[in-house]
């Protein structure tokens, strides 16, 4: 694998790019089983990028040819605000396959889909890149439906607009262009090795928040119930305007997802307090507003150069942040030297930066992604070759006192504030959530049963004869028994679900993703193991529980699917017997 990067002043200097890439493979030791050509462009007309992917494509006719309209463009660790950036990638027997999605042409998530199912059927990819252009299409479900692909595909790239134009960027192929879409490069090869690398870099700020409001997937409307405005507006002093961009990007929200951290820059503060972002929130997501250091971010920029290099890439594929360049300022050439004299290096920075983990292709904002390949096994020569020494990032003492007690306050906050929400949110009896917040998180389940269209369940349950154990045995008694209910259920039940007791002897469950049939077997289930002799308070009783089920529907509130399980649960108590199951038809 061999990788040339030339940039580009204008287009006369490509017939020279071209000669060079062309006598390079004349040099090869054997003749390359695939070449890719890559092209960046900053600032060049359409007309021009046309040209040059044609002129291109006229040299190496069998190569596959790939180009785009970016607002930076990222160079051998360094970064180009104007021009274009061409690069000449020669595989020895990796092969590589490029579709395009075209909104004009295709759903997203059938085309992800089909994407997915081609890669599982292709035993040797390794890789998958993606440059999106435009707006006007489903992205979620894009990536969300590619969250099906191999989860030992790396899968990377970015977002080739600068968040306020979405018609300012163009994708190219040999014979294609889109406006709005997005290229789907696949790299496929026994031999072909592949490292990620992701840099963040930025410090919680503050106490948590909860998304309790959003107007579409990036526009948050409410944080715990408030304004989400409010916390730019009221705690940074940063108000709407053409300044809010500047000024609230180094304080970005920053996010847990599939158990990975996710950033989300504002862009925008809209009169009605709610705020646009560069990437996607659901609802009940716990948020962190952070924090940019830029000597912090520099220092964790600085700590993948070891690991790179241990790799021994042949090349290198980088993509970083738009809003991450606009923060460190005349600083952002430092986060790219250390990059250089590891391997060629091509990028751009995007709007939003593809990553993936756990499975889930997700988007993120103010990161570094630097995706190293080789073929073959690691040269040596690479760990011992000579690297260009990088500079020293000092902080003035004071600041740097500052930082440690921010960072140190901060934590200690939000330590006290997780402590606060969970007794607030939790019953003091059983350690179960009580009922405002488990009617808190059933709503949040609604709205995501809407937006993603999957099913949703709810069980109301209800100790039979609880007055007369109170009677008999006294209250204590009657307590142990609702929390050996409540270890049950726990214990039965998973740790996406929510249970919550409701009231007095009620317990309410809620099953997301779960169709009726099968919440009806986990009531059954239930009920068995409650059903068993329990030791409560030194004597041995026998409890049942009545159980009334229903689904949701598209139209509910949580009064209404409430009001649902509840006439279920009545249903079920008229039931002869004890311990009676009644689901309400859908």
């Amino acid at each position: 694998m061999k990788q040339l990067i030339f940039y580009l002043e204008n287009e006369r200097t490509l017939s020279a790019a071209i000669r060079a890439a062309a006598d390079a493979q004349a040099s090869l030791n054997a003749a390359p089983r695939t070449l890719l050509i890559t092209i960046f462009s900053a600032n060049w007309t359409e007309q021009a990028i046309e040209r040059t992917i044609q002129e291109a494509g006229d040299a190496f006719p069998d190569a596959i040819l790939l180009g785009s309209r970016v607002p930076r463009v990222i160079y051998n660790g360094r970064l180009s605000p104007v021009g274009t950036v061409i690069s000449f990638t020669f595989f020895a027997s990796a092969q590589l396959r490029l579709s395009l999605f075209d909104a004009m042409e295709d759903r997203p998530d059938a085309f992800a889909h089909a994407l997915s199912r081609q890669l599982y059927e292709t035993p040797d990819a390794r890789a998958l890149f993606l440059l999106a252009a435009g707006s006007g299409y489903n992205l979620w479900g894009f990536l969300r439906e590619l969250s099906a692909a191999p989860r030992t595909l790396t899968i990377f790239g970015g977002l080739t607009d600068d968040g306020l134009h979405p018609e300012s960027s163009t994708l190219y192929t040999r014979d294609r262009h889109c406006r709005a879409g997005i290229a789907c490069l696949s790299f496929l090869g026994e031999d072909l090795s592949v490292k990620e690398d992701i840099s963040f870099g930025w410090q919680p700020l503050g106490c948590s928040l909860t998304v309790t409001g959003i107007a579409d997937p990036t526009t948050l409307t409410s944080l715990d119930d408030r304004p989400a405005g409010e916390i730019y507006e009221r705690y940074l002093d940063i108000h709407a305007g053409e300044n809010f961009l500047r000024e609230a990007l180094t304080f970005p929200f920053a996010l847990e997802r599939d158990g990975m951290t996710l950033l989300r820059h504002p862009q925008a503060l809209y009169e009605n307090g709610s705020v646009k972002f560069g990437a996607d929130f659901h609802l009940g997501e716990v948020l962190h507003l952070t924090y940019g250091d830029p000597v912090r971010i520099l220092e964790k920029t600085q700590e993948t150069r070891p690991l790179i290099r241990e790799f021994c890439p042949d090349a290198l594929f980088v993509t970083s942040c738009l809003a991450r360049q606009m923060l460190l300022g005349s600083d952002t050439p430092k986060e790219l030297r250390s990059c250089q004299g590891l391997a060629p290096a091509i990028g751009f920075y995007a709007y939003g930066e593809f990553v993936r983990h756990g499975g889930s292709v997700l988007l993120s904002n103010m990161t570094l992604l630097t995706i190293a390949m080789r073929e073959g096994a690691p040269d040596d020569a690479v760990r011992k070759r000579r690297l260009p020494r990088l500079e020293t990032i000092e902080r003035p003492a004071a600041l740097s006192h500052m930082a440690h007690f921010i960072e140190a306050t901060s934590h200690d906050l939000s330590l006290l504030n997780e402590k606060l929400q969970y007794q607030a949110s939790r019953d003091s009896l059983t350690g179960l959530r009580n009922r405002g917040e488990t009617e808190r998180l059933l709503l949040a389940c609604l709205n995501e049963m809407r937006a993603i269209h999957q099913p949703l369940t709810v069980l109301l349950l209800d100790l039979d004869d609880f007055k007369h154990i109170n009677d008999c045995y006294g209250h204590a008694t009657g307590d142990i028994a609702l929390r050996t209910i409540a270890n049950i259920l726990r214990r039965l039940l998973r740790a996406t679900d929510i249970i919550g007791r409701w009231g007095g002897d009620e317990f309410l469950i809620v099953l997301p993703n779960t169709t009726a049939p099968i919440a009806s077997s986990i009531g059954k289930r239930i009920e068995a193991e409650v059903k068993q002799p329990h030791d409560i308070g030194g004597k041995e009783i026998t409890l049942s529980l009545s159980i009334g089920i229903t689904s949701a529907r598209e139209t509910d509130s949580t009064e209404t699917i409430f009001q649902r399980a509840d006439r279920a649960l009545y249903l079920a108590k008229a039931i002869p017997g004890k311990g009676s199951l009644f689901q309400m038809e859908e």
